[in-house]
């Protein structure tokens, strides 16, 4: 597994640790692969202890069945090897009292990426895989192109210097003689009216929950892992602050400031969340004023 990396920067995203031993050593795996030897032996092997086993038929479910009943009524019950005042059963459940299970994302998989490096040229445009493509809005720089395993099209680089993550295109060169420009986005049109205006901030502050009362749960939500193939999220919160002042054009007192802050992280720094709530800031402060 050490080999493949798109699968070691899916666990270390998810903050997985496992077990960087060869398999079939039972000096570092005894405590795994003996349980499934005792499962054989006891389970699996008087099935072909029948003179007609080549001949024996089970559905799956039935199997499974059984298979399941081995686990409670037998295996399960027998003492623990460290602990021999506890069953097994008894073993896992002191476990889980301490914390439960941790469910899978649900688009964890479509996260799992390769990772190649590579150089953007002067005119924005990298080689991979005897193809050329173009990155918008980046030039002479190092970056990491992150290509979807499960998604076979999903081509991100991430400019190595900053962090920041941008989209590809397959790259279409100009006809002889024709030339082009990229126009101002919104994002840039807003930011250079924003640096020239003198507004004073005036957020809501959020409204009182009540007295609402949570009840704990046993199972653990699932952790929020990055996705490299993302690029509608800033890449750290400073990132996304510093983009709300300058959309919004005013500077933030501490209070206001860690409200914000906490409203975006709430948001998983959303590029789309960050510029909506910084001009709906700019547009109430400006009705205030006028």
């Amino acid at each position: 597994m050490n080999r493949d990396k798109s699968i070691t920067d899916l666990f270390e995203r998810m903050n997985i640790k496992y077990d960087e031993s060869n398999p079939e050593n039972k000096e570092s795996h005894g405590k795994i692969e003996r349980p499934f030897r005792t499962i054989w032996q006891r389970f699996e092997k008087p099935y072909f202890a029948n003179s007609n086993w080549n001949k024996l038929e089970i559905t799956l479910t039935d199997l499974n069945q059984d298979f399941q009943t081995f686990l409670k009524d037998d295996y399960n019950q027998m003492k623990h090897r460290q602990h021999n005042h506890l069953t097994r059963h008894q073993a896992w459940k002191s476990i889980q009292k301490r914390g439960g299970k941790i469910p899978m994302p649900h688009d964890a998989i479509a996260t799992t990426a390769k990772r190649l490096e590579r150089t953007v040229d002067s005119s924005g445009v990298f080689s991979l895989d005897n193809a050329q493509y173009e990155v918008k809005g980046l030039h002479d720089a190092k970056v990491w192109v992150f290509l979807g395993v499960f998604e076979k099209d999903k081509i991100i680089v991430m400019d190595k210097q900053d962090g920041k993550k941008y989209n590809v295109i397959p790259y279409e060169p100009n006809p002889v003689g024709k030339y082009t420009g990229h126009k101002q986005t919104i994002h840039q049109k807003t930011k250079n009216i924003a640096e020239n205006l003198d507004i004073k901030h005036n957020l809501h502050k959020p409204t009182n929950k009540g007295n609402i009362v949570e009840f704990p749960t046993r199972e653990k939500t699932p952790p929020e892992i990055t996705n490299p193939l993302e690029t509608d999220t800033y890449e750290t919160i400073d990132q996304a602050m510093l983009a709300f002042v300058q959309i919004c054009g005013f500077k933030l007192d501490q209070d206001i400031f860690n409200q914000v802050k906490i409203l975006i992280q709430q948001n998983n720094l959303n590029k789309r969340f960050v510029k909506d709530l910084a001009l709906m800031s700019y547009e109430e402060d400006k009705a205030i004023n006028e």
